[in-house]
Formats: C-alpha cells, sequence, structure tokens
C-alpha cells in the first residue's frame, strides 16, 4: 500500500509538471492533448466524486438522522491447519540452515553454463546413492534454473519485463528502500531494453543525492522471483 502510495503521488507530480508546462508554451494551431489526457486519467484511476447519495449517506450517519444498514457477517471457514509454534531450536536452525544456502547459491549462481550441466547432473547422481537424497534433489534444481537464465539471456527467448526501482537511502544506516517502482511486461529482449530505457528517461527526475533510479531487464524466470518478494509489483502490459 505504502509503494503504491508513492507511485500516486509520483504520478501526480509528474502529470501537474506536464499539464503546466504544455500550458505554458505559446499557443499554435496545433494542440497537444496529451498532458490534458493523462491528467485526467490519472483523476479517474485516483480520486473519488462522491454522488448525492453519498453525500445524504455520510450526512445521515453523521447526523445520525437514518440506522445505517448493517451488512451481513459470515463466520469464515477454512481447512488449513493451524502452523506449528517454531520454538527458538527451530529458528536457530533456520537462520544455519540459510546461511548455508547463501553459501550455496553464490558457489552455483556464477558458473558457466557446462559447469551448471555437470553440477546439475551429480546432484541427480548423488541423489541416487546418497542418503540425504532430498538435500541433493534441491540442488539440482538450482543449477538447472540458473542455466535456464543464462540461456534466456543469450538467445532472448521467451518474455521479458523492463524494470526501474527508486531507491531512497539512508546515509547514516547505509541501507536503501525502494518507494516505487515501474514495470513493463515486453516479448522481446529487444523491446524490454527499449522500454527499460524510456522508464529510466521518464523517471531520471527522481534522481537526488539521497535517491537513486535503478534500471535492469529481466526474463520470466527471475521476474518470478522478483515478484514473489516484492508482490506489490505492478506491471504495465
Amino acid at each position: 500500500m505504502h509503494k503504491d502510495l508513492v507511485a500516486s503521488g509520483f504520478a501526480a507530480l509528474e502529470r501537474a509538471m506536464a499539464l503546466e508546462e504544455a500550458l505554458s508554451k505559446p499557443q499554435t494551431k496545433i494542440v497537444d492533448l496529451t498532458p490534458k489526457l493523462n491528467r485526467e486519467k490519472w483523476e479517474r484511476e485516483n480520486r473519488w466524486t462522491l454522488s448525492k447519495d453519498d453525500l445524504e449517506a455520510i450526512a445521515d450517519d453523521i447526523w445520525k438522522r437514518k440506522e445505517a444498514g448493517q451488512p451481513r457477517v459470515e463466520r469464515a471457514k477454512g481447512s488449513a491447519p493451524r502452523p506449528p509454534k517454531v520454538t527458538y531450536e527451530a529458528k536457530e536452525a533456520i537462520r544455519e540452515i540459510r546461511t548455508s544456502l547463501i553459501s550455496i547459491d553464490n558457489k552455483i549462481r556464477w558458473l558457466s553454463e557446462p559447469a551448471l550441466k555437470g553440477v546439475a547432473f551429480e546432484a541427480n547422481e548423488n541423489a541416487k546413492i546418497e542418503s540425504d537424497a532430498p538435500l541433493w534433489r534441491g540442488i539440482a534444481e538450482a543449477p538447472d534454473r540458473y542455466h535456464e537464465i543464462q540461456v534466456r539471456r543469450r538467445t532472448g527467448r521467451g518474455v521479458w519485463y523492463a524494470h526501474v526501482e527508486i531507491l531512497q537511502w539512508d546515509a547514516v544506516q547505509r541501507t536503501g528502500e525502494a518507494i516505487a517502482s515501474f514495470s513493463e511486461h515486453c516479448d522481446t529482449k529487444a523491446k524490454a531494453e527499449e522500454g527499460a530505457r524510456r522508464l529510466l528517461t521518464e523517471n531520471a527526475k527522481y534522481f537526488t543525492a539521497e535517491t537513486s533510479v535503478h534500471t535492469e531487464v529481466l526474463c520470466e524466470l527471475e521476474w518470478d522471483e522478483e515478484a514473489a518478494a516484492s508482490p506489490s509489483l505492478a506491471v504495465v502490459e
């Protein structure tokens, strides 16, 4: 919700500036309606104009002129099992496992395509004979995925995404937080690169001493991982 509000604020500022710039230009026979149409589109998406019935309902509630209708409340029923209590011992185990997984990922991520295929093969072979077979099968999936990402980056195959993030930096804590993001779904890698350049140009004005504009092009596999980490990402088709 916070990211959506920030993005809406950026959009409002951008459209207001564009409209002001258009109105300040000398009058000619050719009129560019784009800023005005963009402003109207933003208002339709971000503003709610109250109807007469809405205003009367609000007044009735404030002045207690009518009893507000009570919504019907239904008990939600679900079949999901109650999650177990995560003990301190379990949390410590997860912390140590996460550290090990980061180390394994760093070992695999930067390998070449032939090396990734070799690691995946050896991991699957170990899964057939080792007592910790489930762990080896999990390890085998990682190089397969990174190998496919490298193939897509080399060939441009599949769906691609242009992505721009506005990062707010804390100089004291030396940390950064994404405060807004803009993305486009593209049919080809070339179109995603073109879209990323355009998004970078459109949002370069948000660069300051405290913010930065980060641009990247992601294949579908990378985007799925990015979207899972940031569920609020919005994509422009």
